[in-house]
């Protein structure tokens, strides 16, 4: 996109105003402005002075724009003499090359001559007005260079008239544009979705028939509801009104949790090194060869005679589990009546057994599996979807009735036929009795009992085979997420909207209706500012975990909190718990970029909120090219590549070794040291015993001669009832290269004040701090400067980019100073804010001079991507982060796709 320099002011009612008459409000408004500086600063020069200086910097402005004007104007002059002279010079190249066939082709001789001189004439001329050109291009080169020196004296002076607590304000109304030309290129790295066959599900939230499981953000299990046969997992037990943060299950210390998943009325987990389960125990579900209740969680120990097997994913039936390792191989084991454990019997089992896959599953992977009360779905990788146990109501999908087929014992694949018979399946999803799917195109489709309306086909009907859901049922919108249990079944489309159909008699659908059952998806309304996140269903309640971390609920709840401390019906979502803040929003989070030699290491985290010390933040790895990326595995022992979740942290290459400093470290701002060899990033990270003075995350922080500096940053952050505090601090923190493991406190000196995730570079002989937040969370316009001799001296320029803006790159070339998108963001960390798709730019002559922003949207720029890390190579600018909108399409999503943009320097 290439654009002219322009001034523009716009009126309230969106119409341009000329030249005159916004030189004029302008000047009014600055003379009013010095009058209040004079009065309020005794200092200050007269109101004359300062309007002198007004005037001739605007003047100054708009000679500068028209100049930019001109030379562009000679610049697509050039492009078309340069067009010209190469068709000239290939035109005498062929004459000349066909010189010596004129006289056996019978030319005119003359005529040639006369056409050749004509030609060579014709270049003499291009070489003249290319010069030329070239010529006027550097005067006006050099006009611009004078008049970018004479505004940068005079903005100096105008911030000696306004040194101040009071300073310049800008909005998005004043838009200049620059001279560039970006095409943007997006591409995605690889995921796990596609890197590992088996899906890895990491979710906070389970639910039974009457009680919930939630992973806190310390990492622990929390438990709420009815117990029922030792369904909360303590000694202790009881019904609580909520999940008690001082009392969690009683797992191991320090045990990482993967996965939960919950019959009606016992639990599962995954964790790193086991699976653990307890709660109520008719079937054989403790895997321990009994039928007694377990009260604590309890590891399973036996699979089969194999060996063991490293547990990717488990799901939960109605009274059975199943568990997927990490080569696609399926095991189960609980209630087996109905043969739903797909073992070919009808025997329950009381320790885990293999699935049966030499049948329609012989050479499959299963990548992930549901089950609801009496029946089970298994989605391979290839795509498609087969079935085994009670057929009842037709909800193995056979195209068979419960008559005809009462139940199978071994997979059976489900009839893909009409409009699916090409799609590919992503997602599976079970209740009671049926199946609801998603393909890739964001489609759904459902089958089995529907006598509340379960299948969202607008009919009570049975469906013995998928039947879609017809698109205009979600506004025509694509569905990127699906949810069932019992009776109901939850789908969320792009952007955010939730849809809800099925059984609604205890108003478990929050649709603000009393109607017993729907049959078409209707559009859920939830609070002012949240997006779903997980849904879980009880047997008459739903609970949703909204983007703010605070759980929802709608529908029953009784003495036994299946609604947490809300013990009355709720018939739409309505907030029943608000949990401590430890994360920051996407578009905030700044994951570590290692470049080493000719390998560049990124640490990506794969969800909206960070898992605590899970080994689930993945690494990517610079393979051959910049748009080509390797994921790294976990390591075999530990299973895990870093010791937690990271983020906003400072990272430095120092004697053989990256340091990684502070930062937000399993949800929390942290002041340890990471370190790893530079031969051994994949598995060589300890924390050394040194810590930084205090703990910091978000930090301006620069390499500058032989010490490593950290500016600011955030040190502090409280959640209490929803109510964030935040804490920036001034200070300044350093360590000598030589010894990076000693940090001190600057003692003299500072930034005005308390900055964090600014954009911190080194200019000629200054370093500077672009933007950033402060303490109240708000983005921040403000452009610090320090000498580079004396780095603690630091100073408000008073000149501001086009809008308060943080957490966008910022890229240096040899002549300009770019930040490429950003967030204007709510002061709540919670709340993604407004991204800007625009592109500002300054002259590095001038960093405090003035910036220019793009007067149009970048239209190819997805609409929330996160981009933290820039990277140059050749003539191409890479930023590598988030694109929100791939494939949930809004940031609030569980997973998150890794994404790039290319931009070429034209």
């Amino acid at each position: 996109m290439t654009t002219a320099a322009r001034v523009t002011l716009f009126t309230p009612t969106g119409k341009v105003l000329s030249s005159a008459v916004m030189m004029a409000l302008l000047l009014v408004v600055l003379v009013m402005t010095a009058g209040y500086f004079h009065a309020a600063n005794s200092e200050a020069l007269p109101s004359t002075s300062f309007t002198q200086y007004v005037i001739s910097l605007m003047f100054l402005i708009q000679k500068r724009a028209s100049l930019m004007s001109i030379k562009q104007d000679f610049i697509s002059k050039r492009n078309n003499v340069q067009y010209t002279q190469r068709i000239n010079y290939n035109t005498q190249a062929a004459m000349a090359m066909s010189k010596p066939y004129v006289a056996k082709l019978g030319l005119n001789q003359q005529q040639y001559d006369a056409l050749l001189d004509a030609k060579k004439t014709q270049a003499d001329k291009s070489m003249r007005d290319l010069y030329e050109a070239n010529s006027y291009i550097n005067v006006t080169d050099n006009a611009i260079s004078v008049t970018n020196e004479n505004i940068a004296s005079i903005n100096q002076n105008l911030t000696e008239v306004l040194l101040s607590y009071h300073k310049w304000q800008t909005t998005n109304n004043h838009l200049v544009s620059g001279n560039m030309s970006i095409q943007p290129v997006i591409g995605y790295m690889e995921s796990y979705s596609t890197f590992k066959p088996v899906l890895r599900i990491r979710n906070r939230l389970s639910a039974g028939a009457n009680h919930g499981l939630f992973i806190g953000p310390n990492g622990r299990v929390y438990s709420w509801g009815l117990d029922t046969g030792g369904s909360l997992g303590r000694e202790a037990t009881k019904t609580t009104p909520f999940p008690s943060l001082s009392t969690p299950i009683d797992l191991p210390a320090n045990l990482t949790i993967l996965q939960i998943a919950s019959t009606y009325y016992g639990n599962l987990i995954l964790s790193e090194d086991a699976v653990y389960d307890w709660g109520k125990n008719d079937y054989g579900l403790a895997a321990d060869g009994t039928i007694l209740n377990r009260k604590v969680p309890t590891k399973v120990f036996s699979w089969d005679l194999q060996g063991p097997k490293r547990i990717d994913q488990v799901a939960a039936g109605a009274f059975n589990y199943f568990a997927v390792d990490e080569n696609g191989r399926l095991y189960s084991w609980g209630r087996n009546d109905r043969g739903q454990l797909g073992d070919r019997t009808t025997i329950d089992k009381w320790r885990p057994v293999d699935v049966y896959m030499k049948g329609s599953l012989v050479n499959q992977t299963v990548v992930k599996v549901c089950a609801g009360q009496l029946h089970t779905t298994v989605l391979t990788s290839i795509g498609k979807v087969y079935t085994f146990g009670d057929n009842q109501y037709g909800q193995l999908g056979i195209g068979k009735t419960g008559t005809e087929t009462p139940y199978v014992m071994e997979a059976a694949s489900v009839i893909m036929n009409g409009s699916l018979t090409s799609k590919t399946v992503v997602d599976i999803q079970c209740g009671d009795f049926h199946n609801i799917i998603l393909t890739s195109d964001g489609k759904v489709y459902g089958w089995g009992l529907n006598d509340k309306g379960q299948l969202g086909d607008g009919s009570i009907v049975n469906r013995l085979f998928p039947v879609k859901i017809p698109d205009s049922s979600f506004d025509n919108r694509k569905i990127i997420s699906i949810t069932a249990d019992m009776n109901v079944s939850f789908a969320i489309a792009e952007n955010g909207p939730l849809y809800a159909w099925g059984q609604n008699d205890n108003y478990q659908l929050g649709i603000n209706a009393t109607i017993s059952y729907v049959t078409t998806p209707q559009n859920v309304t939830l609070p002012s500012g949240v997006a779903p996140v997980e849904l879980v269903m009880m047997e008459k309640s739903t609970i949703l975990l909204g983007t703010d971390g605070n759980f929802y609920g709608t529908g029953y709840s009784s003495s036994n909190a299946e609604l947490l401390n809300v013990t009355t019906p709720q018939i739409s979502f309505t907030l029943i718990y608000a949990f401590p803040k430890q994360y920051l929003p996407l578009e905030r989070r700044h994951y570590p970029y290692i470049e080493l030699n000719d390998i560049s290491y990124s640490f990506v985290g794969r969800h909206f909120f960070s898992f605590p010390d899970n080994g689930f933040d993945a690494f990517v790895r610079n393979n051959t090219s910049p748009e080509y990326w390797k994921m790294l595995d976990y390591h075999n022992t530990t299973r895990k590549i870093f010791q937690g979740s990271i983020y906003n942290t400072h990272v430095l290459r120092a004697n053989n070794y990256v340091y990684m400093f502070g930062g937000i470290v399993n949800g929390s701002i942290s002041n340890l040291i990471y370190r790893a060899p530079i031969d051994n990033i994949e598995n060589g990270w300890d924390i050394v015993k040194q810590t930084l003075p205090y703990p910091v995350a978000s930090g301006m922080s620069i390499l500058i001669d032989d010490y490593y500096y950290i500016f600011g940053g955030l040190v502090f952050w409280q959640d209490q009832s929803g109510f964030v505090n935040i804490t920036a601090t001034s200070s300044i923190l350093r360590c000598h290269v030589s010894s990076p493991t000693q940090w001190e406190i600057m003692k003299s000196g500072g930034l005005p004040k308390g900055v964090y995730s600014g954009s911190i570079a080194r200019i000629d002989d200054y370093i500077y701090i672009f933007g950033g937040r402060v303490s109240t969370g708000d983005a921040y316009a403000d452009i610090l400067r320090a000498p580079y001799l004396n780095v603690s001296q630091w100073i408000n320029t008073y000149a501001v980019l086009p809008f308060p803006i943080a957490d966008g790159p910022l890229v240096i070339t040899d002549d300009n100073i770019y930040i490429f998108g950003g967030y204007i963001s709510e002061s709540t960390p919670d709340v993604l804010g407004k991204y800007i798709k625009r592109v500002c730019v300054t002259t590095k002559k001038d960093p405090v001079g003035m910036w220019t922003v793009s007067g149009d949207d970048l239209p190819t720029l997805p609409a929330h991507l996160a981009v933290s890390t820039p990277v140059v190579v050749d003539h191409n600018l890479y930023l590598y982060g988030y694109d929100s909108t791939k494939p949930t399409t809004t940031h609030q999503q569980i997973s998150l796709v890794n994404s790039f943009i290319r931009i070429p320097f034209v």
